[in-house]
């Protein structure tokens, strides 16, 4: 996320952000990156909207049906099962496929 340089794209249906994670879009954010973040409606608490709300160069958009889980970054698009959850980050073990995509390199 702290490596995008024009666009961060996030799908994901449940966000519960852990440090490390508010931090890289913070990251992302102060090098005006432009972000959007996909979720599942209805499933993001009014605390995580805040906090995604206080970054400067964020778009998020519900679906009633996101489930998928996909990550880019203008070069590479990570397609995994990983949610933007903290517990998922520290507890569970995930699977997910990294791409290039060939865009600015």
């Amino acid at each position: 996320m702290e490596e995008s340089k024009e666009e961060l794209i996030l799908i994901v249906p449940y966000i519960q952000a852990s440090e490390n994670v508010l931090n890289a879009l913070k990251i992302a954010d102060n090098n005006g990156v432009e972000i959007t973040l996909v979720y599942r409606e209805n499933k993001l608490s009014d605390l995580e909207k805040n906090k995604l709300l206080a970054l400067k160069n964020i778009n998020l958009l519900h679906h009633p049906n996101v489930h998928c889980k996909c990550y880019y970054n203008g070069d590479l698009l990570i397609v995994g099962s990983m949610n933007l959850y903290e517990y998922s980050e520290k507890n569970n073990r995930e699977i997910g496929m990294l791409m290039w995509m060939g865009r600015s390199r």
